[in-house]
């Protein structure tokens, strides 16, 4: 079967999933990063030093509140970055298998900025 371009408008092929934080007392909404956001992403990320600014970034783009929308902006930066490395790990890994990221490249990205 052919597709037209209205059926694939209407397919949402951005999957999401719910990863319980139990320090922060709650869930949190992953979704898989659009095409459009791993393009921001990955321009943010080119000029990071760490592997930690990495991961925050990358968590900055895949969390969502309910109706799919960024939950964070570019502003959060900074109060992520006072949150425990081991919850934001929690949501690196989960985002990471969501949108098909590679830690080994996102790692050696990091070494190499």
């Amino acid at each position: 079967m052919l597709l037209n371009k209205q059926q694939i408008k209407d397919v949402d092929d951005l999957p999401s999933k719910v990863v319980h934080m139990p320090e922060w007392g709650g869930d949190i909404k992953l979704k898989t990063m659009s095409a459009k956001h791993r393009i921001e992403f990955e321009r943010l990320n080119a000029n990071t030093k760490t592997e930690l600014e990495t991961i925050i970034h990358l968590i900055m783009f895949s969390c969502v509140n309910e109706d799919g929308s960024l939950m964070f902006e570019k502003e959060d930066y900074t109060f992520l970055s006072n949150k425990s490395a081991k919850s934001l790990m929690r949501l690196f890994s989960e985002a990471v298998d969501m949108s098909t990221l590679s830690e080994k490249s996102l790692d050696k990205k990091a070494k190499n900025s």
